[in-house]
């Protein structure tokens, strides 16, 4: 900071006399140690740095191994459909030789009964396989960023 001033009082003149006072002053703050401030705030802003790239590499990853989990499942609904679809017609298809069965007389209608609850249990399945399916298609979606409002 520098200073600069100019006294003129008619107190002054009373007492004294007649003077006048000029003065001309300079001061300069500038702090000569500061006990390694400096490079403490250098050491916390670098470490902060580094606290964050780590965590948006931890994000990152995380994005990946979400990406990779709904495209596994998508990939193990699509070999299981196969199975569950091939269950399912050979159900449908015992289905009908037991219902000849019966129109011939040889088995009863318990055992019908029977076998269409095992074809609905088999197509219930086929269904609820559908329903995981389209469900891992909306992760892999909101994985890749997707927007989860329509």
């Amino acid at each position: 900071t520098a200073g600069f001033g100019y006294i003129n009082s008619q107190v002054f003149s009373l007492v004294n006399g007649p003077s006048s006072s000029l003065g001309v002053g300079a001061n300069v703050m500038m702090p000569l140690f500061q006990g390694g401030a400096i490079e403490a705030q250098i050491a916390y802003q670098n470490a902060e740095a580094q606290a964050a790239l780590a965590n948006y590499g931890k994000v990152v990853l995380n994005a990946f191994g979400d990406v990779e989990n709904a495209l596994n499942g998508e990939m193990t609904w699509r070999e299981r459909t196969i199975v569950l679809q091939t269950q399912l017609k050979e159900q449908k298809q015992i289905l009908r030789n037991t219902e000849q069965e019966f129109s011939i007389g040889r088995i009863d209608q318990r055992q019908i009964q029977q076998q269409k609850i095992k074809t609905n249990t088999t197509e219930i399945n086929v269904r609820q396989g559908q329903v995981d399916a389209l469900t891992q298609r909306v992760n892999l979606y909101l994985a890749l960023g997707g927007s989860p409002t329509p």
